[in-house]
């Protein structure tokens, strides 16, 4: 039975058809027109027609044509007809010449009727007349004389309905060769048992029905009837297709919606998928990959984990990190090879991350603890030689490196505790700055200090944030800047300036812009030019922004960092806000 491929999975091809399937299908129409016209040349001056029987054989022609079986196959429509039992009979029994003419004008009146697409109806017009050209002269070659049935002739009339089956099956393997992008010589070997064997199934009953034509009477009633039991067959073999086709159609949009890359290769090499993830990952199109190889597409290296199933390939590239796994489908020449890749740079990137962070924490914790224990040693061993001043000194050493530590360990947990925030804060909360900044000011160590403070001065943030904030700014400060520092707290508009100032080198241009990113540090070269985690400027930003306010850094005219924290402003309490004022400078 001929097969009629009406689209293709994926897409529809009376939507658009691409240059190359334009330029085939009118090959297949010039042969079709030139055939025809040298068998009307050779008809009308050589030839006598047997009008009786070829007005029977068209007509039989155009039936066959019409007697089709739909299946839906996802976006495509597959058709089966029986244009193989009137074919092979009018290839036997009519002159060459004569058969190639009623093919034409059977083809062409049948097309009409089945499709309004002219693309369609050239194609199928085409490989038709070619198919019957090809089978006759093959037919005239073999045999002597008008058909009659004998052995030779039956003999000859398989070998020509072969040559007549081959050419419907190229004609449609290059047809989908062009849509899909894959090689011809691959689908018409995937599609030879199948499809040969149903339409070579079919050609059989035509040299058959030319038999009983030329022997039994009752030769037309037995090929009705067998038209219709072949259809019946047909119809109950399409519901199997339909299970099938939904089946693959999921298939391939599960393939195609993967956040992975899929490719499979043929046995051969030759990419026969490539899903639009592995598009994306690659930069190669889709269009680019399909039925070419790896190397020619330049990523042989996903090959590299073929050899073990269970091994990952890591693929270290320019701009991020990719997983590969390769995975061996069937044996011999039917083998296949599945390859899926991950696109895993944000995991290597969380990797590094935590194994800096790891060993950050650990440098930083060693450091206090092991100065924290030098101090505590001397200090018991040698507590009765050592005078007040002495003792003074290691018990003041020993509190500079507890309060190190306490601030580690405390941006550590404001930390965990910022990420783990909703982001509902508390706006009706009042916190004045003054009351929290002596406290930070102690904390830190700072002595020296030169405070400027509007009167009535409040926030709308978090007591503890406010006071973290202005640790982290102070600590910054003291670790990287210069004295003197300045430290000043302005109400602009319905924002509240929190602004910590140093007289230190500033911060470098280059590191300016991701100051604020956690883990972040100014280097030269390789080596870090700061101590500590690089946590405490993305703590600032973390707090300010989860209490509606920002932070910003500017390098000062003269020589300097200046850091401004602005938050919302809010109410203070009177009676508060008398008690807890501080004086401009604290020594």
């Amino acid at each position: 039975m001929t097969a009629r491929k009406d689209g293709r999975r994926g897409r529809d091809v009376s939507a658009s058809y691409p240059r190359g399937l334009q330029r085939y299908v009118a090959g297949w129409s010039l042969v079709a027109v030139l055939s025809a016209v040298v068998a009307a040349g050779s008809v009308l001056r050589y030839g006598s027609v047997p009008w009786l029987v070829v007005g029977l054989l068209l007509l039989a022609l155009v039936v066959a044509n019409l007697l089709e079986v739909r299946t839906r196959v996802g976006p495509t429509m597959e058709s089966s007809t029986f244009m193989e039992i009137a074919a092979v009979p009018t290839m036997l029994l009519l002159d060459p010449h004569v058969a190639v003419l009623v093919t034409f004008a059977a083809a062409v009146v049948s097309e009409s009727l089945l499709t309004r697409d002219l693309m369609k109806h050239v194609f199928n017009v085409g490989w038709q007349v070619a198919a019957m050209v090809v089978g006759a002269a093959t037919y005239s070659l073999l045999t002597d004389g008008p058909f009659a049935g004998t052995p030779a002739q039956v003999a000859a009339a398989l070998v020509a309905s072969a040559a007549f089956v081959l050419v419907n099956h190229l004609a449609f393997s290059g047809l989908l060769a062009i849509l899909s992008g894959r090689r011809v010589r691959t689908i018409a070997l995937e599609e030879l048992p199948s499809s040969t064997r149903d339409n070579y199934g079919a050609a059989v009953i035509g040299v058959l029905v030319g038999v009983l034509l030329e022997h039994v009477a009752i030769a037309v009633p037995l090929v009705l009837l067998l038209g219709v039991m072949l259809r019946q067959r047909q119809l109950a073999r399409s519901d199997g297709y339909e299970r099938l086709a939904a089946e693959r159609d999921r298939l391939d949009r599960t393939v195609a919606g993967s956040s992975d890359g899929v490719v499979l290769l043929e046995g051969s090499g030759r990419v026969e998928v490539w899903n639009p993830a592995m598009a994306a990952l690659t930069g190669v199109p889709q269009e680019r990959a399909v039925g070419a190889v790896l190397v020619d597409l330049g990523w042989e290296r996903l090959l590299g984990s073929r050899t073990d199933a269970d091994e990952e390939l890591r693929l270290e590239l320019a701009d991020g990190v990719l997983a590969v796994r390769c995975a061996v489908v069937g044996t011999g020449p039917h083998s296949s090879t599945v390859i899926t890749v991950r696109d895993v740079s944000r995991e290597a990137e969380l990797t590094r991350i935590r194994e800096d962070l790891v060993m950050r924490i650990s440098h930083e914790l060693r450091t206090p603890l092991t100065s924290l224990e030098g101090f505590l040693e001397v200090l018991s061993e040698h507590w009765h030689g050592l005078d007040d001043d002495g003792r003074r000194e290691l018990v003041a050493a020993s509190r500079r490196g507890s309060r190190r530590l306490a601030r580690l360990v405390a941006n550590l947990m404001v930390w965990a505790g910022i990420e783990s925030r909703t982001g509902d804060t508390e706006r009706d909360v009042a916190t004045e700055p003054v009351a929290v900044l002596r406290d930070a000011l102690d904390e830190v160590g700072v002595t020296d200090a030169r405070i400027e403070i509007e009167e009535g001065v409040a926030v709308a943030a978090r007591e503890e944030d406010v006071r973290t904030i202005l640790v982290n700014l102070l600590s910054n400060a003291t670790l990287y800047g210069a004295a003197p520092i300045d430290v000043a707290v302005r109400r602009r508009g319905s924002e509240v300036a929190l602004v910590v100032t140093d007289a230190g080198p500033g911060l470098p241009l280059a590191f300016q812009a991701r100051s604020f990113e956690p883990f972040s540090q100014a280097t030269v070269g390789l080596q870090r030019t700061a101590k500590g985690l690089g946590m405490g400027l993305a703590i600032v930003r973390s707090l300010a922004t989860s209490n509606g306010g920002d932070v910003r850094y500017e390098d000062v005219p003269l020589g300097g960092a200046r850091f401004t924290v602005t938050l919302p402003a809010a109410v203070p309490q009177p009676e508060v806000a008398a008690g807890n004022r501080l004086s401009s400078s604290s020594r």
